[in-house]
């Protein structure tokens, strides 16, 4: 290991945050985004561009075999210089994505009815997105195992101003359409490579060839993490999935933008784990109870969270996105619970990842994947878009209980002592908005 390549590890109340400075903006420009795209595409334009975007992500998962994650649990684990890990990365990612691609080509012209939902040029542009999708994640995941959260932060937030721009210009000013708002998406998706590199790479030898024996290490991880990895990816899309099958472009817009305001609302929790990340490594001290204090501020924050969003739906929804979006607005009350439940046991994954049970993320996330699978299209049939929302949300209910009976188990603590919110979790939030109330204000002060 190289001496610029990890930094000493800070306080989980500074990294979460940094993470939460810097994703809040990037979630304001991400709301821009949706707003941007929901207005000059209109529902049959965003369904199109989701059904494109959703082929390119789950491409890059399918064929990425989990191999991201595993090299920054070897890096946490300092079985790899930030070198080798950074070389892995590359080599593996860009040899999935060629697979990826080659196979891509050929299934598009294959005659499939997902490839009806859009125009096969727009499906074939998307194709550039598979490895510009899976470098950017793992990228951050080994500046995540670094310590490097500003750097990471930072990046991202420039990554989605720039989409942002891009989107105004190609898709607003220039009229594009469909075909602006993948050009703005892979421009910016390159741009944010670039940017990542250079932050992993600064202070370090350069890149070290790896050995055939890390690669034996990286798939004896990912192997156990491959179905987590893969159906993270589909969950987050299935519902659009299941609509490119059954619906029109139009019912897929309205599904996407729904799953896309929700994803708003990840920002916490997905913070909270990130800057848990680090503090999973073997031999950690503390874990559980930091991992629970995190379930805790997750339920608490995301619950008043998803209120405000729920009641104020209404007014926002078609002021936000239009009109023509204002059929989302029932979709949120049916889908909230489920997503309540998915981000209150997010911080678990980052436990159970980082002492080398990845195998429990897997079964949780493969039991959110099945039950989709069976519920959607049956409830859909019976009740339309509602009926899919609600399947949707009962899928993620029982991913959430997966993770939360497997906590039970493995760290033996109960559930009264995991969930039962304290006064220490109530000031340790109100200290962390406190502080970084006070940062933003320096900040904008200077």
């Amino acid at each position: 290991m190289t001496s610029a390549a990890v930094r000493p590890r800070s306080s989980t109340s500074r990294d979460t945050l940094v993470v939460l400075a810097s994703t809040v903006v990037g979630m304001a420009s991400g709301i821009l985004n949706q707003s941007v795209l929901a207005w000059f595409l209109e529902p049959v334009g965003r369904g199109q561009f989701a059904v494109c975007v959703t082929f390119a992500s789950i491409s890059a998962a399918v064929f990425g075999l989990a191999t991201d994650r595993a090299t920054q649990y070897h890096l946490l684990a300092r079985t790899f210089s930030v070198e080798r890990a950074t070389t892995i990365a590359y080599v593996t990612v860009l040899a999935s994505a060629a697979a990826a691609t080659a196979i891509g080509w050929y299934l598009i012209g294959s005659g499939h009815p997902f490839f009806a939902k859009a125009d096969h040029e727009h499906f074939r542009l998307a194709l550039l997105l598979i490895p510009l999708t899976a470098l950017p994640t793992a990228l951050d995941l080994l500046l995540i195992a670094m310590g490097r959260f500003t750097a990471m932060g930072v990046r991202n937030v420039v990554g989605s101003l720039a989409n942002l721009a891009l989107n105004l210009l190609l898709v607003g000013l220039l009229a594009q359409g469909v075909e602006g708002a993948l050009w703005a998406l892979i421009f910016a998706q390159a741009f944010l490579v670039v940017l990542q590199s250079r932050a992993i790479l600064r202070g370090a030898a350069g890149f070290s060839w790896p050995r055939l024996a890390d690669y034996r290490k990286i798939f004896s991880y990912s192997a156990r993490y491959y179905v987590a990895r893969t159906g993270n990816v589909v969950n987050a899309q299935i519902s659009m999935l299941v609509m490119a099958w059954v619906g029109e472009a139009a019912e897929i817009g309205f599904f996407a933008t729904a799953a896309a305001l929700f994803a708003r609302v990840m920002t916490i929790p997905n913070s909270l784990t990130t800057a848990l990340q680090p503090r999973m490594a073997p031999g950690a001290e503390g874990r559980r109870e930091l991992t629970a204090t995190a379930c805790r501020l997750t339920l608490v924050t995301v619950g008043l969270g998803l209120g405000a969003l729920l009641v104020a739906s209404p007014i926002v929804v078609p002021v936000l996105l239009s009109q023509a979006f204002a059929s989302v607005v029932p979709l949120l009350w049916l889908m909230a619970p489920g997503q309540l439940m998915k981000c209150a046991s997010q911080p678990m994954t980052a436990y159970f990842i980082g002492s080398n049970r990845p195998g429990v993320v897997s079964l949780s996330t493969g039991t959110e994947l099945i039950s989709s699978v069976v519920l959607m299209p049956w409830f859909y049939r019976e009740a339309g878009l509602a009926g899919a929302a609600l399947a949707a949300s009962i899928a993620q209910t029982l991913r959430g209980l997966v993770l939360v009976v497997a906590f039970r188990v493995v760290s033996e603590m109960s559930f009264t002592s995991t969930w039962r919110v304290r006064r220490a979790d109530l000031a340790l939030f109100t200290g962390l908005t406190q502080r970084l109330g006070s940062r933003e204000k320096q900040r904008g002060d200077g």
